[in-house]
């Protein structure tokens, strides 16, 4: 294939195709000029399903979520304005994040447990009372999908603790229940938190000439710098099918063939890379300063770099020896503060930080983080976003 993009996503190709189809109706003569199809108004679903199938956003992606967010924003379609009211607490703009982690969760969710149909129609009805139905159907699911997911996620930590972690390179976990649709979640949540891929597997019974045959089925997640795909591969031999890229597969195996397929995918990822499980290493793209955050250009600049996401991650920053003022611990184990130099400020929040609250009033400390817009009564204000912190030893 001579197109340039390879990492699109399948709404990706499914668009490109139909502008093809486009252009070639149009060289026909398909269309009086005036009644050609605009098909820039379906970008913010090209958008959605692009962010949600987490491939690059480089080249072609970038421009298809660029454009996307601009209409998005405009949010003409009622399903999505019900959809985002139910997802978004603040009146700012719609972003990568809120894709990532409200929309696209939520359009998922009624396809992981109930019927895709429903997603479908709240995303083209032209019925306000239809969009407020379906969007309210949908958050019950992503509330139910949560639960399933809790529940899973609990089973499977115990299943790691103690003797997996100290010896595997890999995680292959199974338990004859598990809800299919939400394995790969669920294993991208512990490859983040052991570093190792993981592969969550489940019962799934198939017929094979006219018989019942056991079989699991299952999604697995991976960690930089190891190629899932490539490991899965090489087990092919005992797999009946599979399917992804480098960062997450879907697999069908045997259920006689879980423990071979264990230990060869262990020795497979192991001699990908012999890498330090006990965390991911944080690559900082810049030392910045508290007259850089607070300068327009350098905001521009930093806001130009985007939509950011999967291939195109946001810069991370770092400051160092910087005093924290107005401490204080939010929610659960969350911390805010403020940094303060020469009448300017800047402020921060620290998710899963809390508990450092102590500590940062007491030292100076190292910040690694990144960029936020967050918007309170009608402002918007940047503010830091905190990846990892420190007593300062300088």
């Amino acid at each position: 294939c001579s197109f340039s993009c390879k990492n699109l996503a399948g709404v990706g190709v499914a668009f490109y195709l139909i502008l093809g189809l486009r252009s070639e109706l149009m060289v026909n003569g398909h269309w009086p000029e005036d009644k050609i199809p605009n098909l820039k108004s379906y970008m913010d679903l090209v958008a959605i399903g692009t962010v949600a199938d987490q491939v690059p956003v480089t080249d072609c992606n970038r421009i298809i979520v660029k454009s996307g967010l601009e209409i998005l924003n405009q949010s003409r379609r009622f399903g999505l304005q019900k959809l985002l009211a139910n997802a978004k607490n603040s009146d700012t703009g719609v972003t990568v994040e809120d894709i990532a982690f409200r929309l696209a969760p939520r359009i998922n969710a009624m396809g992981r447990i109930g019927s895709a149909h429903k997603a479908v129609k709240l995303l083209t009805t032209n019925l306000p009372d239809e969009a407020h139905q379906l969007a309210e159907e949908l958050e019950e699911a992503n509330i139910a999908r949560k639960g399933i997911e809790a529940n899973i996620y609990a089973e499977a930590v115990k299943m790691v603790y103690p003797e997996v972690l100290n010896t595997a390179n890999s995680l292959v976990l199974y338990k004859n229940d598990w809800h299919q649709g939400v394995l790969g979640i669920v294993a991208s949540r512990l490859s983040d938190q052991f570093f190792r891929p993981t592969i969550l597997l489940t019962d799934c019974a198939q017929e094979e000439n006219g018989e019942e045959v056991k079989f699991v089925k299952g999604s697995g997640r991976s960690v930089e710098g190891v190629d899932i795909h490539k490991a899965v591969s090489a087990c092919e031999e005992i797999l009946h099918r599979f399917g992804g890229h480098a960062g997450a597969i879907g697999l069908t195996l045997p259920a006689d063939n879980i423990e071979s397929f264990r230990k060869k995918f262990d020795s497979l990822i192991r001699l990908q890379s012999e890498r330090d499980s006990s965390g991911p290493s944080i690559f900082i793209d810049l030392q910045t300063s508290l007259n850089d955050l607070t300068e327009s250009k350098f905001l521009a600049a930093y806001t130009s770099l985007g939509p950011f996401g999967t291939g195109n991650p946001e810069p991370i920053f770092c400051m160092s020896s910087q005093k924290l003022s107005n401490l204080r611990q939010v929610g659960t184990n969350h911390l805010r503060f403020t940094i303060m130099e020469n009448g300017k400020s800047i402020n921060g929040i620290g998710f899963g930080f809390g508990n450092l609250a102590a500590v940062s009033q007491k030292s100076l400390m190292d910040l690694v983080f990144t960029l936020r817009l967050n918007s309170y009564m009608g402002q918007e204000k940047w503010e830091l976003n905190i990846v990892d912190l420190r007593p300062s030893t300088a």
